[in-house]
């Protein structure tokens, strides 16, 4: 009985020794084996998606994306590892030769690329699509004025007799048609400009009306004057039209002050005489005793010009 169970335990041992060789080899075995079948050489095809970019502004695509097949021949292991990759390329469609009402690229361009992403020669990359075609119609093009949204606030006792200033005034666009008949003007983005106190200048970007229309600038330049203002009067003679036909129309004042923002360098070029004040008498009222005082001229080197009054007394003497 006890040299049974010696026999059993013996060959029990046994086997599992026999078992842990056996899984060992058959594991070297099939490591060797793995090995030898991914030193090979093989061909695999695979998809490569091409993201194309940057196409001509006066072209309007809609399919921006392609697939194409490629046929790859390398070893197993880098098989393997290809597979496993998200195979695309961007590419720049700015300058692609046109076919009729299609945007061509030849697949040869980018062998080279797609060779240096994979790792490969370049002789063990063949694209099975040759080429691509991309659909296109053709946008419509149009010059518009630029409409600048600048904010000037100027510092205390600053102005500016020049108006701003921005280049260039139109911008080339293009879009579908049934946007662009719609579209007025470009708009700048908002800039505001505070406390200026000397003339500056800069870049502001445009803004795009919408997400189809294409600028064909992202910015335009503009330039804000300022230069020191201060204040000037002058006493000018009130001119009466339309007087009555009887009597005589006395007034009081017989002259106005006018009171008006001018820049120092253009100071002494204003006189009372480049500004005209008029009363209309045809239009008081039945029971009015005054005449409104408008003014009617001044020089164009002046702003923010008012009257120191606007009520002139008036009498007619038979």
């Amino acid at each position: 009985m006890r040299g049974f169970s010696f026999s059993n335990k013996r060959n029990s041992i046994l086997n599992k020794s026999n078992f842990k060789a056996f899984a060992i080899f058959a594991s070297f075995s099939f490591c060797t084996w793995l090995l030898i079948q991914f030193s090979k050489t093989y061909t695999q095809e695979f998809k490569l998606k091409v993201i194309f970019e940057n196409f001509p502004k006066d072209k309007l695509v809609d399919e921006r994306e392609k697939t194409v097949e490629i046929r790859v021949q390398t070893t197993g292991f880098r098989l393997f590892w290809i597979g496993f990759k998200n195979l695309s390329l961007r590419q720049d469609a700015s300058n692609l030769p046109e076919e009729k009402n299609y945007l061509l690229y030849n697949t040869g361009y980018f062998k080279k690329e797609i060779a240096k992403e994979l790792s490969l020669d370049i002789s063990n990359v063949e694209f099975l699509t040759p080429s691509i075609k991309l659909p296109f119609s053709l946008k419509t093009i149009r010059e518009l004025p630029v409409k600048p949204q600048i904010n000037i606030n100027y510092a205390r006792g600053y102005g500016a007799y020049n108006p701003l200033v921005v280049f260039p005034e139109k911008v080339k666009v293009s879009g579908p048609d049934h946007l662009l008949k719609d579209i007025d003007y470009i708009n700048t983005q908002e800039l505001n400009l505070k406390n200026l106190d000397k003339t500056t200048q800069g870049k502001v970007q445009l803004a795009k009306p919408h997400e189809e229309v294409i600028l064909y600038k992202d910015a335009i330049t503009y330039k804000a004057f300022a230069e020191k203002f201060t204040e000037g009067r002058a006493e000018v003679p009130i001119e009466i039209i339309n007087k009555p036909q009887e009597g005589t129309l006395s007034i009081f004042p017989k002259k106005i002050e006018v009171i008006y923002q001018v820049s120092l360098r253009n100071f002494d070029q204003v006189n009372a005489q480049d500004f005209q004040v008029i009363c209309d008498y045809a239009k008081i009222g039945e029971n009015d005793n005054f005449m409104i005082a408008k003014l009617k001229q001044k020089p164009e080197q002046v702003t923010h010009v008012r009257l120191s009054l606007n009520k002139v007394n008036f009498v007619i003497k038979k």
